[in-house]
C-alpha cells in the first residue's frame, strides 16, 4: 500500500422523495504535499464483487435499521491506464452516482449511507505508482419522504 492517500468523501442532498433521483456527489481529494495518482472511476458495485471491477461501494442503512436492497447488476471491467488522475497538491477529482439505481429507498424515513473507495490494481504510470487502498467517506444521512 502506498504511504500517501487520498481523501473520499461524499455529499448528498438532505432530503429526497421517494421515487426521484437521489445524486450523490463523489471527490476524492489529494491531502498531500506532493502531486497523487489515482483511479479516478467510480464504478459502484457491492462490496463482495471482484476485485479490480470497481471502486466505490455503499452501505445503506434503511430507516428499520437493516440494510438497503442492492438493485443493480453490474458488469464490472478492469480500470485501464486511461482512468487515472494526476491530482496536484490540494486538487479534487469529482465524480456522481445515482444511489437510487442501486438501492430500494421505498420507505420513508432515514437512510444512512457509507461508501468506500477502492484501487486494487498496481499500475504506475510515468514513474509514478497508483494508490493502492481503501478509503472510507464520513457517513451523510438523507431523509426520504412519500
Amino acid at each position: 500500500m502506498n504511504e500517501l492517500a487520498p481523501r473520499f468523501s461524499i455529499v448528498g442532498p438532505e432530503r429526497a422523495h421517494i421515487g426521484d433521483a437521489l445524486s450523490l456527489e463523489l471527490a476524492l481529494t489529494n491531502p498531500n504535499v506532493e502531486p497523487l495518482l489515482v483511479n479516478g472511476r467510480f464504478v459502484v458495485d457491492e462490496d463482495d464483487a471482484p476485485e479490480g471491477c470497481f471502486e466505490v461501494s455503499f452501505a445503506v442503512t434503511g430507516p428499520d435499521g437493516r440494510p438497503a436492497e442492492f438493485l443493480a447488476e453490474v458488469d464490472g471491467f478492469e480500470a485501464s491506464q486511461g482512468d487515472l488522475v494526476l491530482l496536484p497538491p490540494g486538487a479534487e477529482h469529482h465524480g456522481e452516482v445515482r444511489l437510487d439505481r442501486y438501492f430500494l429507498l421505498g420507505e420513508p424515513g432515514d437512510y444512512r449511507v457509507a461508501a468506500t473507495y477502492r484501487n486494487t490494481l498496481p499500475y504506475t504510470h510515468e514513474g509514478r505508482r497508483v494508490f493502492v487502498g481503501r478509503v472510507q467517506a464520513a457517513p451523510i444521512t438523507v431523509h426520504v419522504v412519500g
